[in-house]
C-alpha cells in the first residue's frame, strides 16, 4: 500500500519539524534489523557527493553513522549554511535544496538516501502524524494485526461501474503512509513486468539490484538471500500457521498446486507462505526502517501537519510549494520538489498546479502551466473478491488463541502460455476481527473467522483518478474499471472456482461450520450467475500504479521520462506507484520502496 501524503491540516497534528534520533533509539533499531546497509552507489566524497549542492535528485550512500550531540536542539524548518546562519532566500538562493511531498514508503526512502549527501537540504512533508524517535512511534503502527482507524484518508471509490453507491478506499495518513498500516507482504514482482514497462533504467535485472539494496533477508530457503539492507525480511515456518492456513496449503497441494517455500523472488506459482517485512507479528515500514535511522542528520528536517496546495512554478520551472501549516498559509522555496504522495494524491496535486490534461483543468478553471494528457488516467490495480466462512468453534478458539499475527498463505497459478496471474489469499484471527469494517458487505467479526481471497494479478482493465475542483481538501474519486475486459472475467470467475474448491476440499471443509459467504455451487456452474455474484463481492487490493506513467520521449501517455522528471516542468519530479507503467503481479510496497531506491542511486 501507498503514500502518507500532505493533505488537511486543520484536523491533523500541529506542523512541527522533526530532527535528531538519540544514540539509544538508534542502537535499538539496528538491533531489530533496522538502519543496516548494503551494497552501495556513490561512496562518500564521490560524485553524487560533489553535485549534492545542485538539487539534482540523486544521491549515493554513504556511511553516515555520526552520532547526535545531547546538547543539539531539534531544528526549525530553515536549514543552516556550514557557518550556522540562515540561507539568504532574497539573493535567489532556494531554502531548500529538495522537498518531498510526502512521507509514505517512497517518500521516506527517497528522504533518507537523498540526505546521505552531507551538502543537500531535504525537507520532507506530511499531512499527518510524525515521530520524533522509535520510542515515540506508536504501538498500533507496529502491530500487524491493526488496521488504525486514526491514521486513514478515505475517498470514494467505483470498482466496476458508476451507477452504484461508491465503495470506501482507505490509505495511510501517517509518517510511513499506507506501509505503516498495511499487510506487511514484502513480494517482487516478476521479471516480466520490470522488462514490460519499456523504459529504460528499470529492467528486471536494475530493479533487482535495488531490491537487494533493501533487503536483508536472512531466512530465504533457497540461500540467496539478500543481506544488509534496511528492511528485515522474515517467513513463518508452518509450526506458527493456525490451522486454517494448514488446512489451505494441505488442500492445494492435493489439487496439484506445487509448494513454494519462497514466494518473494522471480517464480510465483506455487503455495507456501509470504515472505513479509518484520519480525513475527512486528510491522517494519519505511518509517522505521530508513528515515528515523536518518533523523540525525542536521540536513534533513521532516514536518508533519503540512497540508499541500500546489507547486508553484515561474517560467516553467519549479521554485516552491504553496502550503497550509497550523491553519495558515505559507509558501515554501525549493531548488527542486519531489511528489511521493502515491497514486490517488499525486495526479490530484498536479493538477491543482496546472499540470495535467488541458480540458481537465479549463473545466476546473485551473490556469495551464503544461498540457499533459497522462495525469490521472493509467490506473492499475489488482480486483479481488471475499469468500467469507465461520469456522467451527475449536477451529475459531485456536485461531484467536494462539495466532501471532495474520499468516497469510498464498497459491498462484500459472495457466499454458501466461503469467501467474491468478492469487488466492487465506486470512484468519485477529486479522479479519480488526478488519471487517473494510471488508465487502461490512463483514461482521461475529459471524465471520476467515475469508479466502482471490485476486488477479495482471488484469487488462483500466481506470482513472479524477480531480474535483480546486479545493485541496477534497479527495479525489478513483474509477477502477475493474473487469471491464471480457479475458478479465474469465480469469476472475477462473480463481473464485478455484478459491471455492477449497472450501469443498477434504483437508479444509472439516473446518467450516458456514459457508454461506460463498458462491453456491449452482451460481458456479453458470457463468452469468457467477459474475453477478462477484460484482457486489469486488474490492481494490489497494495496489493502484500508473495515474503518472514514466515512458520514453515517444510515449504520449507518459507523464514523467525514465528519470522520473514531469514532462514540462524544471525541477519536478515524481517518485511514487503512480509512475509505474502497469501493476506488477504482486504486493506493491516492496515496488514502491524500489522505485525510491532506484532513483536514489542515480548519481
Amino acid at each position: 500500500m501507498g503514500a502518507g501524503v500532505a493533505g488537511r491540516a486543520d484536523r491533523g497534528p500541529r506542523s512541527r519539524p522533526l530532527g535528531g534520533l538519540p544514540p539509544r533509539g538508534r542502537r535499538r533499531l539496528r538491533q531489530r534489523g533496522v538502519g543496516r546497509r548494503g551494497p552501495v552507489a556513490g561512496a562518500a566524497g564521490g560524485a553524487a557527493d560533489r553535485r549534492a549542492g545542485s538539487g539534482r535528485c540523486g544521491a549515493g550512500r554513504r556511511a553516515d553513522r555520526r552520532p547526535r550531540r545531547a546538547d543539539r536542539r531539534p531544528r526549525c524548518d530553515r536549514p543552516r549554511s556550514r557557518s550556522g546562519e540562515d540561507r539568504d532566500v532574497t539573493a535567489g538562493r532556494p531554502a531548500w535544496d529538495v522537498v518531498i511531498v510526502g512521507a509514505g514508503s517512497a517518500g521516506c526512502v527517497l528522504a533518507a538516501r537523498l540526505s546521505e549527501a552531507a551538502d543537500r537540504s531535504v525537507l520532507l512533508l506530511e499531512a499527518g502524524p510524525v515521530f520524533a524517535d522509535e520510542a515515540t512511534y506508536p504501538e498500533v503502527l507496529r502491530d500487524e494485526r491493526t488496521f488504525p482507524q486514526d491514521h486513514l484518508w478515505r475517498y470514494d471509490g467505483f470498482h466496476d461501474r458508476e451507477d452504484g453507491p461508491p465503495a470506501s478506499i482507505v490509505r495511510g495518513r501517517v509518517l510511513g503512509g499506507s506501509g505503516a498500516v498495511n499487510g506487511m507482504i514484502w513480494q517482487r514482482g516478476l521479471p516480466e513486468d520490470y522488462d514490460g514497462w519499456g523504459v529504460p533504467g528499470w529492467s528486471a535485472a536494475e530493479m533487482g539490484r535495488a531490491f537487494d539494496r533493501l533487503e536483508d533477508d536472512r531466512d530465504a530457503p533457497d540461500g540467496s538471500a539478500s543481506l544488509g539492507g534496511p528492511v528485515p525480511i522474515a517467513r513463518l515456518g508452518r509450526e506458527h500457521w493456525a490451522p486454517a492456513h494448514v488446512a489451505f496449503h494441505d488442500a492445494l497441494r492435493d489439487l496439484g498446486t506445487p509448494a513454494n517455500p519462497d514466494l518473494l523472488r522471480a517464480e510465483h506459482q506455487g503455495v507456501g507462505a509470504y515472505a513479509r517485512n518484520g519480525d513475527l507479528g512486528r510491522r517494519m515500514g519505511a518509517a522505521l526502517t530508513h528515515l528515523l535511522p536518518a533523523l540525525h542528520r542536521p540536513n534533513l528536517t521532516v514536518r508533519g501537519g503540512v497540508q499541500v496546495a500546489r507547486v508553484v512554478t515561474e517560467a516553467g520551472r519549479v521554485v516552491g510549494l504553496d502550503v497550509v501549516a497550523d491553519g495558515r498559509r505559507e509558501r515554501i522555496a525549493a531548488g527542486e520538489v519531489v511528489l511521493c504522495a502515491g497514486a490517488v494524491e499525486t495526479p490530484q496535486l498536479l493538477v491543482h498546479s496546472g499540470i495535467g490534461p488541458a480540458d481537465e483543468l479549463a473545466r476546473l478553471g485551473v490556469p495551464v502551466v503544461a498540457d499533459v494528457p497522462g495525469v490521472g488516467a493509467g490506473l492499475t490495480d489488482h480486483p479481488s473478491v471475499v469468500l467469507t466462512v465461520r469456522l467451527r468453534p475449536e477451529v475459531r478458539a485456536w485461531d484467536l488463541r494462539c495466532l501471532v499475527g495474520d499468516v497469510t498463505t498464498s497459491a498462484l497459478a500459472r495457466a499454458a502460455g501466461r503469467r501467474s496471474d491468478l492469487q488466492t489469499l487465506v486470512m484468519s484471527g485477529p486479522y479479519v476481527g480488526n478488519n471487517a469494517g473494510h471488508l465487502p458487505h461490512a463483514t461482521d467479526p461475529a459471524t465471520v473467522d476467515a475469508v479466502l481471497n482471490p485476486i488477479l494479478y495482471a488484469p487488462e482493465s483500466v481506470g482513472r483518478v479524477q480531480t474535483h475542483g480546486t479545493d485541496p481538501d477534497v479527495r479525489p474519486r478513483i474509477h477502477y474499471g475493474y473487469l471491464a475486459s471480457e479475458a478479465d472475467r474469465v480469469r476472475m470467475r477462473e480463481v473464485v472456482r478455484r478459491a471455492a474448491a477449497v472450501l469443498d476440499h477434504p483437508a479444509f471443509g472439516p473446518l467450516v461450520a458456514d459457508a454461506s459467504g460463498a458462491p453456491d455451487r449452482v451460481t458456479l456452474e453458470d457463468d452469468a450467475a457467477l459474475d453477478a455474484w462477484i460484482r457486489p463481492a469486488l474490492q481494490s487490493t489497494l495496489h493502484g500504479c500508473g495515474t503518472c506513467r514514466m515512458g520514453v520521449d515517444e510515449d504520449p501517455a507518459a507523464v514523467v521520462d525514465a528519470r522520473c522528471r514531469v514532462r514540462g516542468v524544471d525541477g519536478l519530479r515524481v517518485v511514487d506507484l503512480s509512475v509505474v507503467p502497469r501493476v506488477p503481479a504482486a504486493p506493491t510496497n516492496a515496488t514502491a520502496m524500489a522505485v525510491a531506491e532506484r532513483v536514489a542511486a542515480w548519481g
